[in-house]
């Protein structure tokens, strides 16, 4: 964490002494977000807690001073994300709420104007995820369906390893919830899903070993 805190205070500097360049704030933020999952990581949850703010906090004066600017939008909802993440953690899920709720309006704000852009599709089912499972710890059922299926109707579709990975950890989350709901057969249709893209994944490996040997 250390040379963190150094280069956050470097990127300090640089803002103050340049606040013509948004780069150095935007650089900042990310810093800040790095060093808060130091923090955490080595039980400082409230420093964690701080950076998170002031990364959270630098962005959205970046925003609300650059127009539309995506990649800081997109830098915002990810810092936002993140915040809650944390908060949902710690327990705080009134702060998880807000936060979760504020990084999916911008990220689906982000995906209205660029629907092809594979990350703020990604970044947008992650937080969804998160947000489902802050929802169903609440006692919110309905609702983390919902957000849950929203995740999973978003997720990426594809072929590779991290997209049936990805795919397999929803269809996880939205089974047990099923079950928690008392909905078996439901829980059994999204079981039987994520392993059949586990059997496709194995036999596109084992396809390709076979062309290797040959």
């Amino acid at each position: 964490a250390v040379p963190l805190y150094h280069a956050c205070e470097a990127l300090e500097r640089l803002a103050t002494v340049e606040p013509e360049y948004p780069i150095w704030r935007l650089r900042l933020a990310k810093a800040l977000g790095a060093l808060a999952s130091n923090h955490r990581a080595l039980g400082g949850l409230r420093s964690a807690r701080s950076d998170h703010d002031r990364a959270v906090e630098t962005l959205a004066e970046l925003v609300a001073s650059s127009g539309d600017d995506l990649e800081l939008r997109r830098a915002f909802a990810v810092a936002l994300a993140e915040r809650g993440d944390a908060a949902a953690a710690d327990g705080d899920l009134t702060t998880a709420s807000a936060d979760h709720t504020r990084a999916i309006a911008e990220f689906e704000h982000l995906l209205a104007v660029e629907p092809d852009h594979p990350q703020t599709r990604a970044n947008l089912v992650a937080v969804l995820a998160n947000d489902g499972e802050r929802l169903a710890a609440g006692g919110d059922l309905d609702a983390a369906k919902a957000v849950v299926a929203r995740a999973l109707a978003l997720a990426d579709v594809g072929e590779s390893p991290q997209a049936v990975a990805a795919r397999c950890e929803i269809l996880t989350q939205a089974s047990d919830l099923a079950m928690r709901r008392g909905e078996p057969e439901l829980a059994r249709t999204h079981v039987e899903r994520a392993a059949a893209d586990g059997r496709a994944l194995l036999a596109r490996r084992d396809d390709a070993t076979a062309r290797e040997v040959l």
